[in-house]
């Protein structure tokens, strides 16, 4: 069974090495056993990758806001970015989207979206969601009304600034940015903003302002990644 499993992955292999010689791409490849995504990031740190691209079968429903056990643990395990691709998206660079919610994390993924516009002359749209849940202005108390309020404000001041800082530097590179903030829950306003401005790529960090320092199972990067239809890259490093 396993020189059967070993003859397919090098069946794999050589067709990748015919799409990279046609591009003109020079291609390394090996075989490994072991658990998949244990065994790509450790091949990514002997090979010395800045970059893993892994891909995303197709689901519907439930299943879909799921990642699968590799790109779970590829985007958990790795230090270098990952680039998550969707198995019926096409690749292009010319409309790039950047979620941020001001964190350190979020900022690092905007300079590196900014690298990549002016790389391939795109377009860069920011883009903040303040997560506030509809019924919480339903109270019939006013005190608690204008201390959500404020909440909101004092979000939207830090949210557009944290925007204004990587607009500028859009400005100084001669890129087109457009900055947005809106309201709702932030994984569903990604996905419905990459749907309406028919964005190419979201760039995103591997986590916010938690607290915690790491991809973690039910993040809004997991849950973009799972429901986007175009690319993702999870900026690590």
């Amino acid at each position: 069974m396993e020189d059967l499993l070993r003859k397919e992955a090098e069946g794999i292999l050589k067709k990748a090495e015919a799409i990279a010689s046609e591009l003109g791409a020079d291609i390394s490849t090996t075989v490994r056993k072991g658990d998949p995504a244990t065994e790509i990031v450790d091949c990514s740190l002997t090979e010395g990758c800045n970059l893993i691209v892994a891909g995303k079968t197709g689901k519907t429903g439930l299943a879909k806001a799921l990642l699968g056990s590799t790109s779970y643990k590829l985007l958990a395990g790795s230090s270098v970015d990952v680039l998550i691709v969707p198995k019926a998206a096409s690749f292009k660079l010319e409309n790039l989207l950047v979620p941020t919610d001001g964190s350190g994390s979020a900022q690092r993924a905007g300079y590196k979206a900014i690298d990549l516009a002016k790389v391939f002359s795109a377009k860069l749209n920011l883009l903040s969601v303040v997560e506030v849940e509809p019924i919480a202005f339903e109270s019939e108390v006013p005190q608690l009304m204008e201390t959500l309020e404020k909440f909101v404000e004092s979000q939207r001041k830090a949210l557009a600034s944290a925007q204004e800082t990587l607009a500028k530097k859009c400005e100084l590179e001669g890129i087109s940015c457009f900055s947005s903030i809106e309201d709702g829950v932030p994984h569903e306003k990604i996905i419905e903003f990459s749907a309406k401005k028919d964005i190419d790529l979201i760039v995103m960090g591997s986590y916010g302002k938690s607290g915690i320092k790491k991809f973690i199972l039910g993040s809004v990067t997991e849950k973009v990644v799972g429901l986007s239809e175009v690319p993702v890259l999870v900026v690590k490093s």
